[in-house]
């Protein structure tokens, strides 16, 4: 048990440092649809990720839950991406008032 718990524990250790790499660039993104007007949501998207990504998958009995995991994170993108824009429009408003 303690074996497979450190693989486990190894792997956690890879997603926390991949998931700051894609959070990353989802506030880069974010920056681009602030500086370019656009949507932070687009549905088109999401779903060719969603399609794009279960390609990977060897095993179809975790398809569902790697479909959540997958929309999950894009909720926490959006999340990241609304929060930078806010940010970013409280910033512009202050030094516009200055």
């Amino acid at each position: 048990m303690d074996a497979i718990r450190s693989k486990i524990d190894a792997i956690d250790r890879q997603m926390a440092a991949l998931y700051e790499q894609r959070m990353a660039l989802v506030m880069t993104i974010a920056e681009y649809k602030y500086n370019n007007n656009e949507n932070i949501f687009d549905s088109e998207r999401e779903a060719a990720v969603v399609e794009k990504n279960l390609k990977f998958l060897t095993d179809s009995e975790f398809e569902n839950c790697y479909i959540e995991f997958l929309h999950f994170i894009m909720d926490q993108s959006k999340r990241v991406q609304s929060q930078w824009i806010e940010t970013q429009k409280k910033n512009n408003e202050s030094h516009g008032a200055e």
